[in-house]
């Protein structure tokens, strides 16, 4: 199954539920259109974290959260610091790290207090200011993050395009299940310094769909839409089934390294 456009995948659900096809999926004054259009992204995404798609499979080195590059420093009561344009917020843990003169504040850890656009104010865990007046100047460099709190030794930023986290991996991409780990929002928190990540990235572009994918995607639409549409409770049933068997073939095909037969295709018209 090759596709290239959204209305064309809509137009496979379509046909797996004996209906017309649409001309464009985003036609608002098509009563079709809207029922598919109202559910696609939802239904992509649910369908691409179902398995792990080789086609969306990616590896990244992860990245401190919140690192951000030192600016300047001043030497006040409350210490602060200038940054390249910060998403630090108030009340917040960071750490500093390869500051070059004002190096009292390598490896401390502070609470961010003003935050500005690009500059924070410094005050210890505790919430008392900073006073940086008596410390070495800052001459050049440093670097800023989020400090991992609890039992875990790092946090990183999910990369922007992460759907689902499947596993924590070493600056080598290796894999070893004692690398532990949890996600909290967008942050990944664990052991591992200068850590790596595999996941299900979120992929939109439908001409990077493999025809695996774009196949349960349209059969997960169809049934999600075929009660609205045809009003056939018997047809959604074989729909579902469809999508699963799908899902079915492509974990045959992962464990046994190879590529699973379907077993055929029963019409849902026997089955109304």
């Amino acid at each position: 199954m090759s596709v290239t456009t959204e209305t064309q995948l809509a137009n496979i659900a379509l046909s797996h539920m004996g209906e017309r096809e649409i001309a464009n999926i985003d036609d608002a004054a098509d009563a079709t259109a809207v029922k598919l259009e109202e559910v696609f992204d939802q239904n992509r995404d649910f369908v691409m974290e179902a398995f792990p798609w080789p086609c969306l499979i990616k590896r990244f080195h992860l990245v401190l959260a919140g690192l951000d590059t030192v600016e300047g420093i001043s030497q006040a009561s409350p210490g602060v610091v200038d940054l390249t344009g910060t998403a630090f917020v108030d009340g917040q843990l960071i750490t500093f790290a390869d500051i070059v003169g004002m190096v009292e504040l390598n490896g401390g850890i502070f609470k961010v207090s003003d935050k500005a656009t690009d500059a924070i104010s410094l005050e210890d865990p505790d919430g008392t200011d900073v006073d940086t007046s008596g410390y070495t100047a800052w001459v050049s460099g440093g670097s800023v993050y989020l400090h991992a709190t609890g039992d875990w030794a790092f946090v990183y930023d999910l990369p922007s395009d992460a759907l689902k986290p499947l596993e924590i991996l070493d600056v080598n991409f290796t894999e070893n299940t004692n690398y532990t780990w949890v996600r909290e929002g967008s942050l990944i928190y664990c052991q591992l310094e200068d850590a790596a990540l595999k996941y299900i990235k979120k992929e939109t572009t439908v001409t990077n769909f493999s025809s695996n994918l774009a196949e349960a995607i349209a059969y997960r639409l169809a049934w999600l839409t075929c009660l609205s549409i045809t009003g056939s409770s018997n047809m959604r049933t074989w729909l579902e089934g469809r999508y699963d068997r799908v899902l079915e073939k492509m974990r045959g095909s992962q464990k046994e390294g190879g590529t699973s037969q379907d077993r055929g295709e029963t019409s849902w018209i026997n089955a109304r």
